[in-house]
């Protein structure tokens, strides 16, 4: 028998959450591969690659999901707006992964980085998930046209 319910919008969450937990994790594997990081311009890729991916996952947050929430859910004002401070300090660790990135620094630097970036990148999707996760399975789908 075919299971034909439509997947939530929280349970699609988790997901990308879990897609983004893999990548940092090579990355940091990656950097932490040896002195010197080989191939550097491939790493250097792999980094802006995925800082642009989790920007733009957390500007649809910010800017599409966390509205809609607080609309059809308000008790969940507080949350959200905690969520949008994580975003920001995330936000700010990415661009110092950036900027080691583009300057080819050695793991040295770029190491404590990933490190720093993936405690509290995985703190803030584990509090995500706990928190909004029941919100968003229970929203509607938006009507098709």
């Amino acid at each position: 028998m075919t299971d034909n319910r439509v997947k939530g919008m929280g349970d699609w969450l988790i997901e990308v959450h879990d897609w983004f937990r893999a990548e940092l994790a090579t990355l940091q594997s990656q950097a932490a591969a040896g002195e010197q990081l080989t191939p550097a311009k491939d790493l250097r890729a792999n980094c802006v690659a995925f800082c642009g991916y989790l920007t733009r996952h957390h500007t649809g947050e910010d800017r599409g999901v966390f509205p809609m929430l607080a609309r059809t859910h308000p008790e969940l004002t507080e949350v959200i707006i905690r969520l949008e401070k994580e975003h920001e300090v995330v936000a700010d660790i990415q661009h110092r992964i950036q900027a080691l990135a583009d300057a080819e620094a050695g793991r040295d630097h770029l190491v404590p980085e990933l490190d720093r970036l993936a405690a509290e990148l995985n703190a803030h999707l584990r509090y995500e998930e706990e928190t909004i996760v029941a919100a968003l399975n229970e929203t509607p789908a938006p009507p098709m046209m």
